[in-house]
């Protein structure tokens, strides 16, 4: 007698980049209790999640040798069309003229819902906007900001519901 095996596999549906959506909280401890501000017209986000350092060295007996390092949060440029009187982008640009040192509490929240009622994936992430510059670029370009951001923590994940 043969044997026969069926495979089944079910993939989940990967989630595309459009949709997500970047707001901007307080310096709060905690952003489970800070209030939140949608960031209007996000065209680009940073990579994020913790990543290890790269610390290589060379050995006449071993050639090149890689080591885990510092761990990394992430950070860089978040992207923006440049919105007059849009809340969120207030808010962005006074927290890159705050040189208290604090962080603030950034949410992603993802298009990934599962329930109709429901929420999509939430990260959050504390971050240090360091810097805000306005990008003019060339005669068919819009106004951009350039938020430069360094995360300073973790990312926090809360799945879909």
């Amino acid at each position: 007698m043969t044997a026969t095996y069926t495979f089944v596999t079910t993939a989940p549906t990967p989630v595309g980049a459009a949709k997500h959506r970047l707001f901007i909280g307080t310096t709060a401890t905690s952003p489970t209790n800070d209030t939140f501000t949608e960031v209007a017209d996000v065209e680009q986000l940073p990579d994020f999640g913790a990543a290890a350092s790269p610390v290589k060295t060379q050995t006449l007996n071993s050639g090149e040798i890689t080591s885990k390092g510092v761990q990394t949060f992430g950070g860089g440029d978040i992207i923006l069309v440049k919105r007059a009187g849009d809340a969120g982008q207030t808010a962005l640009i006074a927290a890159g003229q705050d040189f208290s040192g604090l962080n603030y509490n950034l949410r992603i929240i993802g298009p990934d819902k599962v329930a109709s009622t429901g929420t999509g994936t939430i990260y959050d992430i504390k971050a240090l906007i360091m810097g805000t510059p306005t990008q003019i670029g060339t005669a068919n370009n819009v106004l951009k900001l350039k938020i430069t951001a360094g995360f300073n923590s973790d990312v926090v994940t809360t799945a879909a519901t």
